[in-house]
């Protein structure tokens, strides 16, 4: 009888009880979907690092022998492994001169590449394993020969399988690509013996396993035992491939738990209001029951499986749909960005919690407006609720009550007599404007902070990769030919204080092709003097201008102490910018660190391009 009941309850109110289920199940729908989809990236990437070995430290330095690299290995206390590599960027005699970074390795125990296609990583002089998704770009296939040129000298290597690599999920020049261009840059590794025999072999990496993640002693062994020889120790968390995609999933999980709040207090809401006004409606009737005998536990489970059942099926619903799509969505645009083995959604604990929650919530909401009739006898209950004893409020007291029309004073007398109801009114219309304001923000963030950085800051039409070789006669002519604007970019390691922070260094001529931008995002010049460091590195630092800071290029032991002279606002890239007259008067020389890029306000790609330089499109 109650079950018939129910079901008359739930036709007759059905839009109520429609909107409850929606909420409770679009609630745990985006919590389940976005924690699937994190948490399986989390799960993937870590077995992937797992299966690979991928280094807890990296020690970036000059000519590292073997004698280096046992030193470290006898404190195995603290380091499990050591092995050494020697990575440097060459060109790929290709389309465009694409920048191919190249990977000579010593054991292959730490960092291990993890080959999708061809034979296993061999020890040989002529074999090389291909970033796959740049084999692809260039259409490269296995057995195919793969000129490069290095430091002056041309290798051809047979491509003997195609790789994917712990180190580059996210693989990515750093210069004006925010998204990947396979086009032009990735990365090949080959055995120590296939580099060339006439040039000697300078190992300028240690790849380093540790004990645990406590990486401070690690680093005050590895200065102790090397001193000058180690210009630059980066661990997991600074790496940039493992720092970009670790807070691309932190992202997702912040999204994942802000969303999923408002639709479940919609829900809780809904179903206390709809539920009060049943049971105030329905007073008769459960004093029939009481009367006929029904147990008030029983009156009191029919009333709470309202909200039980709905929300229930909300949250099973939810929890089984969630997973199957959001993720798919998500990993679908995340592919352009990181490579990974396995795109797959995993159900994190957090989602059975989150489901139990809802429905406890949505249950208990049910269960509050029925415990007062329940608590009244049968004869109380089957008389109709007296009306509660109103007193004038202090606004009917004002003189601004009586120069309010009718209509006013009869909504106003509503809304203070029913709290409950004005309260959801408010709270719901104030949680869908919220996930309103959210996604157009969003939105306008991402379109914002494009024009910003690519057509505010970067001004260029086009950027010109310049080959490490390159000498001075051949720069001039680019110069010359394409009206560019040589720029020195670098990865630099800064510290200020006890705080340390790796970023980029870019040192140009004053040119209207990059401009920089104050913290009201007004043009400024760069200083003649000292340094203008970016506004989040100077936050990250908790420094400001006048104070000083002290860095280093990485691959360089020299350390440069340099005077903030200004901050300037950059979306993308955080770090040092200088003049060329600022950069010299520390003691380099711009002529003999070479310029690593050339901008210019010609569109290049439409150009006969030299063979000393890859094209890279800018805006």
């Amino acid at each position: 009888m109650l079950f018939r009941k129910m079901q008359r309850d739930m036709r007759q109110n059905r839009a109520q009880f429609i909107s409850i289920f929606l909420m409770s199940f679009l609630g745990v729908f985006i919590y389940a979907g976005i924690n699937a989809e994190w948490f399986g990236l989390r799960t993937s990437v870590n077995r992937y690092y797992q299966e690979t070995n991928l280094a807890d430290v990296w020690v970036i330095g000059s000519d590292f022998t073997t004698a280096d690299r046992d030193l470290l290995r006898a404190n195995s206390a603290a380091i499990a492994d050591v092995e050494r590599r020697l990575t440097v960027n060459g060109t790929a005699l290709l389309e465009g001169n694409p920048t191919l970074t190249l990977n000579f390795v010593e054991d292959n125990r730490i960092s291990t590449s993890k080959v999708v296609a061809g034979a296993d990583f061999a020890h040989d002089h002529n074999g090389l394993w291909l970033d796959r998704d740049f084999a692809e770009a260039h259409n490269l296939q296995i057995g195919d020969q793969l000129q490069m040129s290095l430091a002056g000298h041309t290798l051809t290597k047979e491509i003997r399988g195609l790789t994917i690599h712990p180190e580059y999920v996210y693989a990515s020049t750093g210069n004006a690509d925010i998204i990947p261009n396979h086009q032009q840059y990735g990365f090949a590794f080959m055995s120590e013996k296939a580099f060339p025999e006439m040039i000697p072999m300078p190992y300028n990496q240690l790849l380093l396993t540790t004990v645990s993640r406590e990486y401070g002693p690690v680093e005050d062994l590895i200065a102790a035992e090397l001193g000058f020889k180690s210009s630059v120790i980066l661990t997991r968390e600074s790496h940039s491939s493992y720092q970009m995609f670790d807070a691309e999933i932190e992202q997702h999980r912040a999204m994942g738990s802000v969303f999923p709040i408002a639709f479940l207090a919609i829900a809780v809401l809904t179903i206390l209001t709809t539920m009060t006004r049943m049971v105030n409606n329905q007073r008769v009737q459960i004093g029939t029951l009481k009367a006929i005998g029904f147990r008030d536990r029983r009156i009191l489970f029919h009333y709470v499986s309202y909200g039980l059942w709905l929300s229930l099926l909300g949250a099973v619903s939810g929890t089984l749909i969630g997973p199957l799509i959001l993720p798919q969505i998500f990993f679908n645009l995340n592919k352009s960005m990181y490579v990974i083995p396995e795109w797959k959604a995993a159900i994190a604990p957090s989602i059975i919690v989150m489901a139990a929650v809802a429905v406890v919530l949505c249950t208990l909401a049910a269960f509050l407006p029925c415990r007062a009739v329940l608590k009244e006898t049968a004869a109380q209950a089957l008389r109709p609720k007296a009306p509660r004893a109103l007193r004038r409020n202090r606004l009917e007291k004002t003189a601004l009550w009586h120069k309010l029309g009718f209509n006013v004073q009869w909504n106003l007398r509503d809304i203070i007599r029913n709290k409950l109801r004005s309260i959801m009114a408010l709270v719901g219309v104030a949680g869908c404007a919220m996930l309103l304001v959210c996604a157009f923000g969003l939105l306008d963030s991402i379109e914002d902070m494009t024009a910003w950085q690519y057509g505010e800051i970067y001004r260029f039409e086009t950027k010109l990769m310049l080959a490490e070789d390159i000498s001075a006669e051949q720069l001039q002519d680019l110069v010359v030919k394409y009206q560019a604007t040589p720029i020195l970019e670098s990865a630099v390691e800064i510290i200020a204080g006890n705080i340390k922070e790796t970023g980029t260094l870019l040192v140009s001529d004053e040119t209207e092709l990059i401009r920089y931008m104050d913290a009201n995002r007004r043009y400024i010049n760069l200083p003649d003097e000292g340094a203008a460091l970016s506004y989040k590195m100077a936050k990250a630092l908790g420094v400001d201008v006048g104070d000083t800071i002290t860095w280093h290029i990485f691959g360089s032991s020299e350390w440069v102490n340099s005077e903030i002279t200004a901050i300037h606002r950059t979306p993308v890239g955080q770090g040092l910018a200088m003049g060329r007259n600022g950069f010299e008067a520390l003691g380099f020389g711009f002529d003999e660190m070479r310029p690593t890029a050339a901008l210019t306000a010609l569109k290049v790609a439409d150009v006969d391009v030299s063979a000393d330089a890859s094209t890279h499109a800018g805006t």
